[in-house]
């Protein structure tokens, strides 16, 4: 027996692998598989490794190989460093998880006689013991059965097209993704080195699909494991271990997809199937070739894989995939019709079963039939048992299937080892110590269901303060019993012989735990009840949810709350955040109440309880909110601007009075609570510094201003600084205020993006850098010290505890307003006037300079500006 490689690996570049790495499995120079850390980018790892003790490495990025996996190929100058040194140090890179050698991959056909027997396989196997109970095709509850073949195959052969699996989410060669997956018109599958869905064709892989799901009943020549199944093709190309990873990344995306749509997208892939490897293959030298077994099975994938065509002990030689420590991979060896294992390799910890794969009959090239050897055919056989236990009806196995995936798959793998039988020289010599036999493992999976399951999928949805609807699933029948109670009580309630998957119940207890269960009439007998189900019924006196405020000018704010079915009435306290001077509204009847008489910018807490036939529940946490009133930087309601990742971020901003310096704020900081005072038309520094967790990448910082006050920056003269470049260090330079601008607070925006300019001070999301918000005050340009209005008096300048303001050069037309704001624009005190003098304390105010303005009946009459200095 030999190894047959690929047709496209050129018979001078292996021997040149072979010879230039020894007896160690080949790969290709240069070339590094990787797993990043969540959030590293790979260009990172190029610019950190580029150079190695002052020798340029010429690293450089190949191709993303897997997005879930993280996983990416990168190559080097493999004559400027020494493989074993470069992967070295591509492992010690903190941005690293994995790091491995792309390793040459070779079929496991074995060449043989194409007139040997007939299909002798399936009566060793109890093949027709398993179809008794199912011949393949759906699950108990629907699911359309898929096992993914990686590597090209025939499926037009017209024993095989009846099989074959087609994305019908994808319109094909539209050049678009139509389904959303990340692959563009995968409808017949997918070729990994071609990025298109060109995968039909492979006299290897026809040959494999038709022991997996040559189709049954059908009239022509021979039939797979599955007389009905789904059969999904990804060719994996053939060559590189890169390519490996890639290709297995398609069933795991579609798969995925299956489960978090429930169905309605993706494919309900099962089972993968791998006829090719790499003799004596080390799992420690390829960490993220194992690793996406264990990321298949989380999604609720098994992987078969054949292991060597060597009579070699796999446990002291190695191989992969067949040697890799995962639960979701099963490592088949070939028998023959014997059931003895004679040319092929073994393995008491890391080879699993034994399946027939010497002389089997199946299909071939171009629609024929043939005779073929190797355990490029065991492995497949076993896929389509897997594809073969899923069509059990049995519903309470997929309820396991559905609700914990990679429970139901590892259930699925005990069952298939659970009925092997212990036949030849495979005891002692494998895990299991057997050849897989489909009856029994179907024999076992229904034993473990019951001739007649139990109803799955439980649940409860109060409709009503006493009353529930009961909801279930089934396919053993369409009559059920039901039964429920309060828990902790002997008593059950029961309602028989209903003819609906669900129940409404009335009566029952106010707030009280209930629990159920339902059994199904399956004509002979009635199955099990199911395990109880337990809910807690309407009519809870509990506290509101989900408060929320909404500002009504700057006095006021409506408080609005979800309803309480049991509640009377409702209570309401707020209080100033941070006081504990509550003022309690009682008897509220509505889910809702007006607020008023409120401190304009100024921050309350609000907490609420049902009142329930006279019993009051706990208050409420507190829900904060805050009042209008503090100007258009605070007010208003801004586009939002959020950056990724934790490598880098804005790490100080200095301009006036700011110099805030701030850490990592996970793409977004709000420091609207540090302003300062700029005048129109003056030019001021500002200097601004980036912030890294490992390399200093080169950032562009832009800021903005929302001069217009419409909550965006999209205007051109928004963009009040523009360095016109990149830094990783500090950067200074002059930010100048518009001529035009209007006076008053606006907010200022900050933003740092890798390498490039964002289009505008709204984009929602960048992936590289952080957003940081600012308030500032634009002052008209009159000079800082301007006098106050002449026809006020206002006194003393500097003020101390308080300052007072002489209105007789003014007439006032009744009631009269005086607002006065700091630096930042913020509404510090308000004080009605309706005499010619007014006294406003100013004690608690910070030391600087602060505006007023006096306003009566909606127009101005007064404004100007003083300074507090406390002595």
């Amino acid at each position: 027996m030999f190894l047959v490689y690929r047709s496209i690996l050129a018979v001078t570049f292996l021997f040149t692998l072979q010879t230039t790495f020894g007896q160690g499995p080949a790969y290709i120079p240069g070339d590094v598989l990787v797993m990043l850390a969540p959030g590293v980018v790979p260009e990172r790892i190029i610019a950190d490794l580029g150079t190695i003790n002052d020798r340029p490495t010429g690293l450089t990025i190949t191709r993303e190989v897997s997005a879930p996996m993280r996983a990416w190929l990168l190559h080097f100058d493999e004559a400027a460093v020494a493989q074993p040194m470069m992967l070295r140090a591509i492992r010690g890179h903190s941005g690293v998880q994995m790091a491995q050698n792309n390793h040459v991959v070779k079929d496991r056909a074995v060449p043989n006689d194409p007139q040997y027997g007939q299909q002798w396989h399936h009566e060793n196997i109890a093949s027709e013991a398993a179809w008794d109970v199912s011949t393949g095709g759906v699950t108990a509850t629907g699911d359309t059965i898929v096992v993914c073949i990686i590597e090209d195959c025939d499926l037009p052969h017209p024993d095989l097209i009846g099989n074959a699996w087609f994305n019908h989410a994808e319109i094909p060669d539209n050049g678009i993704d139509d389904d959303g997956n990340g692959y563009t018109d995968d409808h017949r599958g997918w070729n990994t080195p071609g990025n298109n869905d060109d995968v039909y064709g492979g006299g290897h892989g026809t040959q494999v699909a038709g022991m997996i799901g040559a189709t049954g009943n059908n009239g022509l020549g021979v039939t797979g494991a599955n007389w009905d199944v789904k059969m999904m093709v990804v060719d994996y190309g053939g060559t590189q271990e890169a390519a490996v990873v890639a290709a297995y990344t398609y069933p795991l995306v579609m798969r995925r997809l299956y489960n978090a749509t429930g169905g309605t997208s993706g494919a309900f892939v099962v089972a993968t199937n791998a006829s090719w490897g790499i003799d004596g293959g080390d799992p420690d030298d390829s960490p993220l070739w194992c690793a996406m077994y264990d990321s298949l099975g989380a999604a609720g994938v098994l992987s078969c894989g054949a292991t060597a065509n060597n009579n070699v002990d796999v446990d002291a030689v190695g191989d992969l995939p067949t040697a890799c420590a995962s639960d979701f991979m099963i490592s088949v060896t070939a028998t023959d019709e014997a059931d003895v294992r004679t040319f092929s390799g073994y393995g008491l910890t890391t080879i699993d079963v034994g399946a027939p794969g010497e002389d089997v009959r199946t299909t071939s090239l171009g629609g024929g039939y043939g005779s073929t050897s190797g355990t490029s055919f065991a492995s497949p056989l076993t896929a389509g048992v897997i594809g073969l236990l899923y069509s059990a009806p049995c519903a309470s196995f997929m309820s396991l299937v559905h609700g914990d995936p990679p429970a139901g798959a590892l259930f699925v793998r005990q069952v298939l080892f659970d009925g092997v039988d212990q036949v030849g020289n495979l005891p002692g010599q494998t895990v299991t110590g057997g050849r897989i036999n489909a009856g029994n493992s179907m024999t076992a999976l229904m034993n473990s269901c019951g001739t007649c399951p139990a109803p799955y999928n439980l649940s409860a949805v109060n409709t009503g303060i006493a009353d529930a609807t009961l909801a279930w699933s089934s396919t053993a029948g369409t009559v059920f019993d039901l039964q429920y109670r309060p828990v902790g009580t002997a008593t059950w309630t029961t309602v028989n012989g209903l003819n609906a998957n669900s129940y409404s119940v009335m009566g029952l207890l106010a707030c009280t735990q209930y629990e159920f269960q339902v059994s199904v009439d399956c004509g002979e007998e009635m199955s099990e009840f199911t395990v109880p189900f337990v809910w807690t019924s309407e009519g809870c006196c509990n506290a509101p949810p989900n408060l929320s405020a909404t500002a009504i000018g700057e006095g006021g704010a409506t408080i609005a709350w979800n309803p309480v079915l049991a509640a009377v009435s409702y209570d309401l306290q707020f209080a100033v955040q941070g006081t504990t001077d509550w003022i309690v509204i009682s008897s509220i009847s509505e889910m809702s109440t007006v607020l008023t008489d409120l401190l304009p910018c100024t921050g309350y807490a609000v907490q609420l309880r049902s009142v329930c036939n006279g019993v009051a529940s706990a208050w409420s946490a507190s829900f904060l909110f805050q009042t209008s009133g503090c100007g258009d930087c605070i007010d208003l309601t801004y586009c939002p601007s959020v950056g990724g990742t934790n490598d880098e971020w804005i790490a100080s901003v200095a301009i006036g009075s700011i110099a805030n310096t701030s850490g990592n704020n996970d793409g977004y900081g709000d420091f609207t609570d540090q302003s300062t005072a700029l005048v129109i038309g003056q030019t001021y520094p500002i200097t601004l510094t980036p912030g890294y967790a490992f390399f200093a990448y080169p950032e562009y910082f832009t800021v903005y201003m929302d001069l217009d006050r419409d909550g965006a920056f999209s205007s051109p003269d928004e963009l009040v600084f523009d360095p016109e470049n990149t830094a990783n260090a500090v950067l200074t330079g002059d930010l100048s205020i518009p001529v035009g601008a209007t006076p008053g607070p606006v907010r200022m925006r900050v933003v740092m993006q890798y390498d490039e300019p964002v289009l505008n001070g709204c984009v929602a999301s960048f992936e590289y850098g952080e957003t940081e918000d600012y308030c500032v005050n634009l002052l008209d340009p009159v000079g800082i010290q301007a006098p106050a209005s002449t026809s006020v008096h206002v006194y003393p300048d500097p003020a101390d505890r308080d300052i007072f303001f002489d209105l007789d050069g003014i007439a006032l037309p009744g009631k009269a307003l005086i607002t006065i704001t700091d630096a930042s624009g913020r509404v510090v005190a308000q004080k009605a006037v309706a005499a010619s003098r007014a006294t406003v304390t100013t004690a608690w105010f910070a030391d600087g300079l602060y505006a007023y303005r006096i306003t009566a009946e909606g127009r101005e009459l007064a404004r100007g500006r003083f300074v507090v200095a406390h002595l």
